[in-house]
């Protein structure tokens, strides 16, 4: 057969749809996105191969030294396969060639307003490139080489088919799989009411789909992955129930069970977005800002690497609140979910194998679940916190940070004065190793959960808080100034905001004066 690349992007039709209901109808069974997608591509390929074969039917390959009839197909290799028939012929005139033909073809590809016809020898008895070695017809010789399986079946038309099928209501989906909506089995109340008390037993831990089923009895006679499927669909419209599972992995847990702090992202860990030029900021500037790695600034994804362990600075909402930030690097740590909108994890305590309950909210670019590791190591707002899978495993995390024997240093802590945020050096035991840049000491939180609160009523911009946080942070030291990182930590305090406002606040209003090696002074 003759060779042809299939070389064109797939589409998905009406048609594409009756094929897949009629799979799903026969295999009786959810399919996943990929398993749909690899049998509509082997359909597809089937179909073009017998297009193809269709189009070569009765061809004969081409041979400058054989003769041919009026109303024969022919095949040109050397002008990529194309097929023509021949619509006349007559004697050729020319003495170095001696006695041959020539045959008029008009190519089959050729429109009707604009035909391709052509003229070429034949009967000829001189030799010629074109000659073939015997007069076999026999086209096995050009295989068709249709595109494989392998390289249509892409994450771009994987999405595609996705897509698509979401659009079709005979369709239902749950996670990565699909079936026919009309054939799902039959969950009562009965049955959902179970589910509900087999989680509420399990005291907080999801469950899978297989254990739920076990738990409340089966749904029939029906193939197992149909059962699953099917209690699966029914949890996931009832709103007693949350999917919290990885990507790949369906579990579920209670919603009534879960913190408030993973259900709505809290009001300290909530950046209202600052437009600003980053035009403002100095190359030292963008290092500063490279290095702090806020899970808001925006740093380009495109240099992401894959890694094992990563490690964060912490600051104080997310000391307060015992969260974690999700950035560039630390995301890829924590697993991923292809539809939950949180994620239920285990963290291990490094130091003595304590675990317990985190979630990751990807929304909020957090995890919570770490205020009991936090208090119970008495970690510092600057403190290095790094996380790392556990044996590769993405639903267990294990939490560590450099540990010292604890010893009396002196630090900033902070002292609320009316309505305003000071500060003032005290000595502390620490006995965790953090950035003396960005270390900073609470004792009366809930006078500061007030003063936040009172900052977001009174809407107080950033420029407002920095100006009277960077003088009340420079009495701290005889020089008056204050490092960048020092402005970050304490800002955040009252406001959630990346460092990228910050600096060009820094940078372009003259009542802030550097004063070299990122040290600021107010002079207005």
């Amino acid at each position: 057969m003759p060779h042809h690349q299939m070389g064109r992007k797939l589409s998905i039709d009406d048609d594409d749809l009756d094929l897949i209901m009629s799979i799903l109808l026969e295999q009786e069974k959810p399919l996943s996105t990929n398993e749909l997608a690899e049998a509509l591509i082997q359909n597809k390929l089937q179909q073009e191969t017998a297009l193809l074969e269709n189009k070569f039917k009765d061809v004969v390959v081409y041979d400058p030294s054989r003769t041919y009839e009026i109303g024969q197909r022919l095949l040109f290799p050397a002008l990529e396969y194309a097929t023509a028939v021949i619509i006349d012929q007559r004697e050729g005139n020319n003495l170095d060639l001696g006695t041959f033909d020539v045959i008029r073809v008009e190519f089959e590809d050729g429109g009707q307003n604009s035909p391709d016809i052509r003229e070429f020898a034949s009967n000829l008895s001189v030799a010629h490139k074109l000659n073939r070695d015997n007069d076999d017809d026999d086209l096995f010789a050009y295989p068709i080489e249709t595109s494989s399986s392998k390289e249509l079946l892409t994450e771009s038309f994987i999405q595609m088919l996705k897509n698509f099928l979401q659009k079709a209501p005979e369709l239902a989906s749950v996670g990565e799989y699909w079936f026919l909506r009309d054939l799902i089995l039959e969950v009562n109340i009965g049955h959902l009411n179970l589910a509900e008390a087999s989680l509420a037993l399990a005291g907080g831990v999801p469950l899978d789909t297989a254990h739920i089923l076990s738990d409340i009895g089966s749904l029939g006679d029906s193939s197992l992955e149909l059962q699953l499927f099917s209690l699966n669909y029914h949890l996931k419209h009832d709103r007693r129930f949350d999917e919290v599972g990885p990507a790949g992995q369906i579990l579920w847990h209670l919603s009534e069970m879960q913190p408030n702090e993973v259900k709505q992202i809290p009001s300290e860990l909530q950046y209202a977005k600052i437009e600003y030029d980053r035009a403002l900021l100095s190359s030292e500037m963008l290092a500063l800002e490279e290095e702090i790695a806020d899970e808001y600034s925006p740093i380009d994804t495109q240099t992401e690497i894959d890694q094992d362990a990563a490690t964060i600075t912490l600051i104080y909402p997310h000391r307060r609140l015992g969260t974690f930030p999700l950035n560039q690097q630390t995301r890829q740590i924590f697993p991923k979910a292809t539809t939950a909108s949180r994620i239920w994890i285990t963290l291990i305590d490094k130091q003595d194998g304590e675990e317990f309950s985190g979630w990751v909210v990807p929304a909020g670019r957090y995890v919570y679940g770490l205020e009991r590791y936090y208090r119970k190591h008495r970690l510092p707002v600057g403190a290095y916190v790094s996380v790392a899978r556990e044996n590769d495993n993405p639903g267990r995390i294990i939490v560590s940070f450099e540990a010292y024997p604890a010893r009396i240093e002196w630090i900033r802590l902070i002292s609320i004065q009316n309505t305003h945020l000071s500060f003032k050096n005290e000595k502390r035991a620490i006995g965790a190793n953090y950035d003396d840049l960005m270390i900073i000491g609470a004792d009366d939180l809930e006078r500061i959960d007030a003063l936040h609160r009172r900052v977001q009523d009174e809407k107080r911009t950033l420029f407002a808080i920095m100006k009277e946080i960077l003088p009340e942070l420079g009495r701290l030291t005889p020089q008056g100034t204050v490092h960048a990182k020092t402005l970050y930590s304490a800002i955040n305090i009252l406001r959630r905001c990346p460092p990228g406002p910050i600096l060009a606040i820094l940078s372009a209003n003259p009542e802030f004066q550097n004063m070299g090696g990122q040290y600021w002074k107010l002079t207005g």
